[in-house]
């Protein structure tokens, strides 16, 4: 079965986000726990502050399979609801055609790295 990874939308506010690190590439098992991308959100124009609104967050896979595609690469700007990659739930399975949902993710805030400050 083809499944979509899409961007969640990780505030209310959120317009866009960065994507910060990338931790696996196309032609990877995926398994539930493995981590994806990281992606750094920053609430200033919504949300204005003495001390600027930014987050980072951890896209994880909840499934089994194949990852087959990843169009998020580091530094490219995504908006909430992009189709940022393919994963088929067998290693044989075509990735074309469109997929059969949206496949089962995790979001986990994180500490931002030491280049960040």
């Amino acid at each position: 079965m083809l499944l979509a990874i899409e961007l969640p939308r990780f505030h209310e506010l959120m317009t866009t986000g960065v994507v910060t690190a990338v931790h696996t590439a196309p032609g990877t098992a995926l398994a539930p726990g493995t981590p994806l991308i990281d992606v750094r959100v920053d609430l200033s124009e919504a949300a204005a502050q003495d001390c600027p609104p930014v987050s980072w967050f951890r896209l994880v896979c909840r499934e089994h399979g194949v990852l087959r595609a990843l169009t998020a690469a580091e530094g490219s700007e995504l908006a909430p609801g992009a189709r940022i990659g393919l994963v088929t739930t067998t290693p044989d399975e075509a990735s074309t055609g469109e997929p059969m949902r949206a496949a089962r993710l995790t979001v986990a805030g994180i500490l931002p790295p030491d280049t960040a400050w």
